[in-house]
């Protein structure tokens, strides 16, 4: 994805930072996930509120779907979902919930925002079946300020490796 630098600052960053704020989720990964969901079809800008999907009934910068709204609590009418105040808080309230579930695997989290939580379970050697999807958010996170991570299964997997090379280390 090379749309050029990403904006150092929208219209709609007091909202983001609000619900990063409320639900403790980096603005930099909300900010990515904006940028990708809120493309028209061919319009190249992003953070355009009025996108709808193409291949479904997702609405706005974050393309909730009504599915996914009811379920994160939402009961207002679904034209309220165009709105960026309520679509942000929805998308950022989700992405929590995907943060707890994926304790922190920030690529999880992003293949599970777009595809679904079960795409996490098909992860392979080389990704997600949605992997371009999560590497375009990644690099676009990194452009918003996202500092790259180990955090969730990564983190385990490097404290068991240190903790077996000190113990090889050790052992006469």
């Amino acid at each position: 994805m090379s749309d050029g630098p990403a904006p150092a600052v929208t219209r709609f960053d007091p909202l983001v930072l609000a619900a990063a704020t409320r639900y403790q989720v980096p603005a930099a990964l909300i900010r990515a996930i904006i940028h990708a969901e809120s493309k028209p079809p061919g319009n190249p800008l992003s953070f355009n509120p009025e996108p709808g999907s193409p291949g479904g009934p997702s609405r706005g910068l974050m393309q909730i779907q009504e599915a996914t709204a009811r379920g994160l609590g939402f009961t207002g009418r679904l034209d309220r979902l165009f709105d960026p105040a309520t679509n942000i808080d929805l998308g950022t309230r989700l992405l929590r919930q995907l943060w707890d579930r994926f304790v922190g695997d920030v690529p999880a989290i992003v293949a599970a925002y777009n595809a679904g939580p079960r795409v996490v379970a098909r992860r392979t050697a080389a990704g997600f079946p949605n992997q371009r999807y999560v590497d375009d958010v990644l690099g676009l996170a990194e452009r918003y300020g996202l500092v790259p991570m180990i955090v969730g299964p990564s983190l385990l997997l490097v404290v068991l490796l240190l903790l077996w090379w000190r113990s090889r280390k050790r052992s006469p």
